[in-house]
């Protein structure tokens, strides 16, 4: 119900960058609870995991949470943040400076669940390496488009990819916390 009026709002106040990235979280927290409703009603069989695990997933959920804000930071601070001709909202530097940092637990946290998954032959093992994947293909396009200078397009194509991945590891963690009926 706030979408609606948010985006006329956005679109009114000639895409605001403010308003465009609210807008965009926004959107990701709807998402959100699409997905946890989803993979809710759609339970497969699998197995409960350790406690430890399912808090590490946490962790992971939470590393991803700074790095879509800081990612929406970093876009709204560059040329493109929602129309061809805007201030900048800051420099671009305090952005990077969490998605860095947010990077390095992410990667850590996420690299110790993927071994205890393949150690222990777990059926999450398929949903981490879809994340995976998908985190692949986001770096790539981000450090081209970093190199490239921002082409709106490729911009679009990484913003695309990052709302695949938020669904993606919110899934992830969501059956971390809520396996299936036992196999």
């Amino acid at each position: 119900m706030l979408q609606a009026p948010l985006g006329a709002l956005t679109v009114h106040y000639h895409l605001n960058p403010w308003l465009v990235l609210t807008h965009f979280l926004l959107s990701l927290v709807v998402l959100t609870l699409g997905v946890a409703l989803a993979v809710d009603v759609t339970r497969s069989k699998t197995e409960a995991v350790p406690v430890w695990i399912r808090r590490c997933g946490l962790v992971v959920w939470g590393a991803a949470v700074v790095l879509v804000v800081s990612g929406t930071l970093a876009t709204a601070a560059g040329p493109h943040p929602g129309s061809t001709v805007v201030r900048r909202l800051w420099s671009f530097q305090p952005a990077v400076y969490w998605h860095v940092r947010a990077t390095a637990v992410f990667g850590i946290s996420f690299a110790l669940l993927l071994v205890w998954l393949v150690r222990n032959h777990s059926a999450h093992l398929r949903g981490a390496l879809i994340v995976l994947v998908l985190l692949g293909a986001q770096m790539t396009v981000g450090e081209i488009q970093y190199r490239t200078h921002l082409p709106w397009w490729l911009v679009l194509v990484h913003v695309t990819i990052a709302a695949t991945v938020w669904a993606a590891v919110t899934a992830f963690v969501v059956r971390l916390w809520r396996p299936g009926v036992p196999a």
